[in-house]
């Protein structure tokens, strides 16, 4: 993991010094994983592909003032966080008629998806579930995770915590309603 941050800052060097090459190469290895944190934020794919889209645009202008290439994966999640905010800000006047509309846009393997993690998730908050998500899915770290969070590390080990035990729960109720 540390060679592969190593890679990242590297490529984020390169990038902030005009190289498209490392540029594309950091939109290969983070754009399914971010895309895929949005549907988990957003719950909708048309959202979620704007939030990721326009992130990686801010991404494209604002690489040179990131002064610490190691944080670029917490910062650009933290990014994608800001722009769905602001995408679903600007859309909730047509939610309603959005959230019709979606339901035929999702597909069956979405739902899915949904579905099963629905009732492995169920009784957690949606920051329990970023914090799940962010530290597991996307490996990345307990400091990691308060920065795209915008929250204190001592609030991430105490989410994570309670999320593990409640997931741990959900388990066994559900082992024990199939057996």
């Amino acid at each position: 993991m540390a060679k592969l941050k190593a890679v990242d800052s590297l490529l984020v060097l390169s990038a902030q010094q005009g190289s498209k090459a490392a540029f594309e190469e950091l939109f290969g290895r983070y754009q399914s994983s971010l895309l895929g944190f949005a549907m988990k934020l957003a719950n909708d794919l048309e959202l979620a592909q704007d939030a990721t889209q326009e992130t990686w645009l801010h991404i494209a202008k604002s690489l040179p003032k990131l002064k610490e290439p190691r944080a670029f994966k917490a910062w650009l999640f933290k990014s994608l966080r800001w722009r769905l905010a602001d995408i679903q800000r600007k859309h909730k006047d047509s939610e309603t008629l959005k959230e019709e509309h979606m339901k035929d846009a999702v597909t069956g393997q979405l739902d899915r998806e949904v579905d099963s993690s629905n009732a492995l998730y169920l009784g957690l908050t949606e920051l329990d579930k970023q914090c799940i998500h962010l530290f597991y899915l996307e490996q990345m770290t307990v400091v990691e995770v308060s920065a795209v969070l915008d929250v204190p590390a001592g609030t991430v080990k105490s989410r994570l915590y309670r999320a593990r035990n409640k997931i741990k729960q959900n388990l066994s109720e559900e082992n024990d309603d199939g057996y």
